[in-house]
């Protein structure tokens, strides 16, 4: 009776998971009980075999893995979030990389083209002043020394050019 009487106190759960706390309850039970009737001391008690009801036992496995499956679970969506906030940040990353890179190549080419119309600006600006001069060594007019070019640049081509212009 004093073996029923303790396990009354502990559930069928506890039964399951903790046998030797358990057990040193029953101990100390049945030391006090029998030291007082009989004077005997139980040295030791040891729980082999709890029979608990199938339904209930299968129950309780049941329940331990769902809660395994749980915690596992649990355990799956922290990496998850912290392998997420990762490739965030990642991507951030090359946003802010590719922004720069696009930048860059942008001010690149705007520098390129602004030193190349610099270039032609000069160029025609010297060509403009040397045919100015040229005008002017030769006495002629801007417009025969326009019509003198033209056609010196005609008979320079002629060997090699394909068509001839005729009536101008």
């Amino acid at each position: 009776a004093v073996i029923s009487n303790t396990a009354c106190n502990f559930s069928a759960y506890t039964f399951f998971n903790d046998k030797q706390g358990i057990a040193a309850a029953m101990q100390k039970e049945l030391n006090r009980k029998f030291g007082d009737s009989l004077g005997a001391y139980v040295e030791a008690l040891q729980i082999s075999n709890v029979e608990l009801p199938d339904v209930f036992q299968e129950a309780i496995v049941t329940s331990i893995s769902t809660k395994q499956n749980i915690t596992r679970s649990q355990r799956y969506l922290e990496n998850m979030q912290v392998t997420f906030a990762q490739r965030v940040m990642v991507a951030e990353q090359e946003l802010t990389q590719t922004v720069a890179i696009a930048n860059g190549t942008a001010k690149s080419r705007l520098e390129a083209a602004a030193a190349s119309a610099t270039i032609t600006a000069q160029t025609v600006s010297a060509e403009m002043v040397a045919f100015l001069n040229l005008s002017q060594a030769l006495g002629m007019t801007p417009s025969q020394t326009l019509d003198y070019l033209w056609w010196d640049e005609l008979e320079a081509g002629k060997d090699t050019a394909k068509d001839f212009l005729v009536g101008i």
